[in-house]
């Protein structure tokens, strides 16, 4: 068997049942694709070791899609997961929803520090949402985004994590060693990024010649003037651009005509403030 798809979601598959199914996957040594959804089952931090434990196994594997959201997952699952998943370095395209889970900051740094070892990734969709990992997991994600040389598409949803300015300089400047992305998407609503933040990203974002398309939601950050002069100059040679500021107060309507005018050569363009 090379490829191996299982929807249990809903299932009050638990612990236990996490465990068996880590037992069952590890013998499954020529696995190259794996789709996994274990939405809403309770599997804890117990049931993600386990899992992590399997994955590790599975050394042929290049795409894995695993959906854990609200499965009451802590930071020892966090770096379970981490852990399993770092020994996989043959993946190409990674698909990991936390959504609803608290891996929190040592979560988020052992994740950040998994991913820096999966040197043939080209895709990765990573959902941190409500996971709260803090500043420092928020440098260790951009740490281990910069040396990911082969990624080509993004999404990363860190909404309501609390990275603040030096989690959001951290990921500016690892994406700014993603040369050869062309498709971004950057959920960083309620992080306080703030204009130092959002700078960085904006920075490091111009660097990257080859991206066309960008979707980036810096909604609730404190971001102000400088931060939308920063955003302007970096996105400014997009095709493809959806960009929300929302609820940032200090950016006023001056800075948002400023902003616009800097955007005016975006061919598709979705902008609100």
């Amino acid at each position: 068997m090379s490829t191996l798809s299982l929807n249990l979601a809903f299932n009050s598959v638990g612990p236990e049942g996490c465990q068996a199914l880590g037992d069952g996957l590890c013998k499954l040594l020529q696995l190259t694709t794996l789709s996994l959804d274990l939405y809403n089952n309770s599997v804890g931090d117990s049931g993600c070791q386990a899992l992590g434990d399997g994955l590790s196994k599975l050394l042929q594997l290049t795409t894995i899609s695993l959906n854990l959201e609200s499965n009451s997952v802590g930071g020892e699952g966090g770096k379970a997961l981490g852990d399993g998943l770092s020994k996989l370095l043959q993946l190409t395209t990674l698909s990991l929803d936390l959504t609803g889970n608290s891996v929190g900051v040592e979560g988020g740094k052992a994740l950040g520090d998994g991913l820096s070892k999966l040197l043939q990734l080209t895709t990765l969709s990573l959902d941190l949402t409500g996971n709260s990992v803090g500043v420092e997991g928020g440098k260790a994600l951009g740490d281990g985004l910069c040396k990911l040389l082969q990624l080509t598409s993004i999404s990363l949803n860190l909404d309501k994590n609390n990275v603040g300015v030096e989690g959001g300089k951290a990921l500016g400047g690892g994406l700014s060693k993603l040369l050869q992305l062309t498709t971004l998407s950057l959920d960083l609503t309620g992080n306080g990024v703030g204009d130092k933040g959002c700078k960085a990203i904006g920075e490091g974002l111009c660097k990257l010649l080859q991206l066309t398309t960008l979707s980036l939601n810096l909604a609730f950050n404190s971001v102000g003037v400088e931060g939308c002069q920063a955003l302007g100059e970096g996105l400014c040679k997009l095709t493809t651009l959806s960009l929300n500021l929302r609820y940032n107060g200090a950016v006023g309507p001056e800075a948002v005509d400023a902003l616009k005018e800097q955007l005016q050569h975006v061919a598709n363009l979705k902008f609100v403030s």
